[in-house]
């Protein structure tokens, strides 16, 4: 897509009240989207120092997907042969994924954490298998209150929802008399 159709997508979303998250993993891509004014970048692997200034300044948000592969390839119905020629590349992005996260959080750009789960996950739902981020951030070394903060006030402001989700507040522990 050229920089002019990108702009003129994500100009009309505005217009629509909506908001516009890409995937993208290279430098050029992100820059692409950044220029274009898009609300959130969802993996941005290649992302610069410079560009999580940029990104900070305008307010986009870095969706973090930490590395889940070894998990997700682990079944048994996949070959030990696929699964032994993933091993390296997995400790690479492991390695990369860690330095990620600890490059956005000195960064100050806001972000929230989704799991990009969509692969069969032995034994788990969707929901239970995106869970499992929690511990892969946790192991990439991201604290826990950031963690916390990631998948619900964080996210919630990204989603534009922070008025409806994301936190706890009087009202929303109130029980009833019952």
């Amino acid at each position: 897509m050229s920089a002019a159709s990108l702009t003129a997508v994500v100009e009309q979303a505005h217009r629509q009240k909506m908001t516009v998250a890409v995937h993208v993993r290279d430098q050029q891509n992100i820059q692409e989207v950044i220029d274009a004014g898009v609300d959130s970048i969802e993996h941005g692997d290649g992302v610069t120092d410079r560009q999580l200034e940029e990104m900070r300044d305008k307010g986009i948000f870095f969706d973090i997907t930490p590395l889940m592969r070894e998990k997700v390839y682990s079944p048994a119905w996949l070959s030990a042969e696929f699964r032994g020629r993933r091993v390296p590349r997995d400790d690479w992005g492991r390695k990369t994924s860690a330095a990620l996260v600890q490059k956005v959080l000195k960064s100050a750009v806001k972000f929230s954490a989704g799991s990009d789960m969509y692969l069969y996950f032995a034994g788990k739902t969707r929901g239970e298998a995106s869970a499992t981020m929690f511990t892969e951030l946790s192991r990439e070394g991201m604290p826990s209150v950031d963690i916390i903060r990631a998948v619900t006030v964080n996210a919630a402001e990204m989603l534009g929802w922070q008025d409806r989700i994301g936190t706890t507040n009087p009202a929303s522990l109130r029980t009833s008399s019952r």
